[in-house]
């Protein structure tokens, strides 16, 4: 219902895709990990051993006050000390998608972008034979609500 191009008898249409595309549906989300190891855990247990908790203790008023001063250093002490990572999650995001995947697969796109043939042959290979079924067989197992059962994945693999 809109009027035509010019002197021709066609008419314009706007046309609204009804689809959306999965990766525009949601924000992508930042998740931040901390990564406990013993050195990590030695290390914040000597912060602890050598702080004056006395000095905190007499600083404060009230139980309320000193219990947000010792979390507040408890949180400092663990920020300061333990590693975090931080990763960003999206939307269309695959869980058999290892960052050990993530990163043969990184090599090999740059490999063929050189045009290196032999180094792009040896990570492919690499890539195809880096256990990509064993996640997804983990992944289906514990799936437990799949529409075909795992036995008919795992037959399939």
């Amino acid at each position: 219902a809109h009027l035509a191009l010019g002197l021709s008898d066609h008419v314009t249409i706007h046309l609204i895709p009804a689809y959306k595309q999965r990766l525009k549906l949601s924000k992508p989300v930042v998740k931040s990990t901390r990564e406990w190891n013993t050195d990590a855990a030695d290390e914040l247990r000597a912060c602890f051993e050598t702080t004056d908790w006395e000095v905190m203790k007499a600083t404060s008023d009230s139980l309320d006050e000193f219990t947000d001063t010792v979390t507040s250093y408890i949180h400092f002490c663990q920020d300061s000390i333990i590693p975090s990572h931080t990763r960003v999650s999206y939307n269309n995001d695959k869980a058999w998608f290892t960052p050990k995947l993530k990163q043969l697969w990184l090599e090999k796109r740059d490999a063929f972008k050189r045009g290196d043939r032999d180094s792009y042959r040896d990570t492919k290979y690499r890539f195809s034979s880096s256990g990509i079924a064993q996640p997804l067989v983990i992944l289906i197992l514990q799936n437990k609500t799949s529409k075909y059962g795992p036995t008919i994945y795992l037959q399939s693999l």
